[in-house]
This record gives C-alpha cells, structure tokens and sequence, in this order.
C-alpha cells in the first residue's frame, strides 16, 4: 500500500481523479500500516517541489485524516489505546523492583532485524554477514546522498527517515517503561529494526534510482543483482527452511546463525531460484536504465538546466555520463 501510495505521489498527478486516486492510496496506507504515519511526512518535501496545487494538499490531506480518524476510533474501541500498541497501554502496577534495561542488546537485535527480517527470532545473520550484506549499500546510498545533496529527493528521504526514527524511539519508550513496571531488563518491543522496511519503496524507488541516474550500466546490474541475491540467498536459502522446521541452532553457517542452508539439502531448487535470480536481476537492471530518469523528482519538476562540460544546473554528476 505505502509503495503505491509513493509511485502517485511521485507522479505528480496533476487533476482531480489524479488527486483523489492519490488521496485514496494514501487513506488505505494509514489504515492498513501505523509504520505508513511517520512515512506519510515524506509528502510535505514532495510536494512542495512539485510546487503542487492546493487541491491536491487539500484531498490527500483529508483523504489521510479521514482514515486515520476511523482506524483511531475503532482501535480505541478493540483495543486498550486508541493507536492498538502494547506500548500505549497503562503499565500495570510495578511487580518488582525497576533494573536498567540491556541496551547493548537492545542495539544488537536493531541491527540484526534491520539486516534480515528473520523468522525465528533466534536466528538471524552473523555480524559478517550483515557487513557484507549491508556495507555496500549504504556506502552507495552514503556517497550518492551527499553528491546528489541537491536533488529534492534526498530532502524527501531525510524527512520521512527524522519522522520514522522519532515514531520508533516513542514506540520504544513505551516499551521501556512497561519493562520498568515489570522488573525486566528487555523491553517487549519497539526495537525491531524491520519496521524499516516500511520505507524501502521510498529509498529504493526513489532516492537509488536518483543515485544511479547517470551510472554506468554495468553498475546498475551489479546493484540490481546483489539486492535480488540476498533476497534468494535470506528468503529462499533461510526464511523458509526457518519455518518449515528444517533448521536449526545446530547447523549454524559462518553466515547465517541456523542450518542446515536449502543448498545443501536441496541443489535442484537452488539451481532453479538461480536462474530465477538472473531473470529477475536482467528485467530489474532493464527498468532501472529505461526509467532512472523518469525517478529523479528535480527532472519532472525543475527546468532543465542548460547543458555544459557534463555538469548539471545543481551540481557536478555523481557519475560521469555513459551515452
């Protein structure tokens, strides 16, 4: 819902039905997801760089409080708080004495879920792991930032990432302070990193495509593949055989904390996910290079700026141009 929400929103639609159908999108986001909130504060940067029409603040807005004003009145009703979270609900009398909560571990299980939005929560990727997995990106996504510091995308992202951080450090202060009242050192939630992912249409849709704009193909390829492979390699090599009761602490890998991997047991399905994985990297590198401009909001929303010695109206590219 929110990666829909987001595609209308960066389309700048520009009439009514375009309005409402955006307002509609976003009303059903609010009320499927409470992760869509903190995301929903992305629009105000966007919009303003679409220099949008008061019509559209008008129906998404109203569209959005509509939902949220049903979704908060029946959780009031269902559910102890009017937002539905364990968080909210008035601690119980203490039962012991408060300790100090376990922040390292607090930290730890934030990253690990934030790596891998595991099964069991007792498994998960190995420090290696999430290094390999993770370090690539986020130099990517690091570098490209700061070169493209200009574009209003990366404002976009920036937004929607402050309000998401803010929403989870109340959600956990929550938690903390039911643990407080319950004697225990860890609190029961709020500190799952995987709420993240609520925002990966936006960072992954929007601020790579802006990133990549002017990158070489074959790097486009590179990154299109490493995301699908560790997808194969975490849903396809771990998740499933995590549920399906087919691992387990014993036959932990260097990578990954449970075994034994599907690539062990089962070769014939690997071969058939790896043939998957390069139709999927092909056709994924195939969007990316006949739409990446199409993704940058400063191209459909700026005046284009005057061609001179590779460089943009708003600063130097972050890769040289490949024709």
């Amino acid at each position: 819902a929110i990666a829909v929400a987001f595609a209308i929103s960066f389309a700048a639609p520009r009439t009514r039905r375009g309005f409402l159908a955006e307002g509609l999108a976003w009303g059903i986001a609010l009320a499927v997801k409470l992760y869509a909130w903190p995301a929903a504060v992305a629009l105000l940067p966007l919009w303003r760089s679409q220099r949008a029409p008061k019509a559209r603040w008008i129906t998404v807005m109203g569209c959005g409080a509509l939902a949220v004003a049903l979704t908060v009145g029946d959780l009031a009703v269902r559910t102890r708080n009017p937002v539905g979270l364990f968080a909210f609900d008035a601690p119980a009398s203490a039962v012991a004495k408060a300790v100090p909560i376990a922040w390292g571990e607090v930290i730890k299980i934030f990253v690990a879920t934030a790596a891998w939005t595991s099964g069991p929560h007792n498994d998960a990727l190995r420090p290696v792991g999430i290094v390999l997995y993770l370090a690539p990106l986020a130099l990517l996504a690091a570098w490209g930032a700061v070169a493209r510091r200009r574009e209003p995308v990366v404002a976009i992202c920036a937004a929607a990432a402050a309000a998401f951080a803010l929403a989870q450090v109340i959600n956990l202060a929550g938690y903390v302070r039911q643990a407080h009242a319950a004697g225990e050192a860890m609190p029961a939630g709020g500190k799952e990193g995987w709420y993240w992912y609520a925002l990966a249409p936006l960072f992954v849709g929007a601020l790579l495509a802006v990133i990549l704009r002017d990158a070489p193909r074959w790097l486009i390829l590179a990154v299109v593949l490493w995301i699908a492979g560790w997808d194969l390699f975490l849903t396809e090599g771990a998740l499933f055989g995590d549920w399906a009761g087919l691992t387990g602490p014993l036959h932990g890998g260097a990578w990954v904390r449970w075994g034994p991997r599907v690539w062990v047991t089962d070769p014939p399905r690997l071969a058939l996910r790896m043939i998957w994985l390069a139709a999927v990297g092909t056709l994924g590198a195939g969007v990316f290079l006949n739409n990446r401009h199409v993704s940058s909001v400063s191209e459909t929303t700026q005046p284009s700026a005057t061609p001179s010695s590779g460089n943009h109206e708003h600063g130097t590219d972050t890769f040289p141009r490949h024709r």
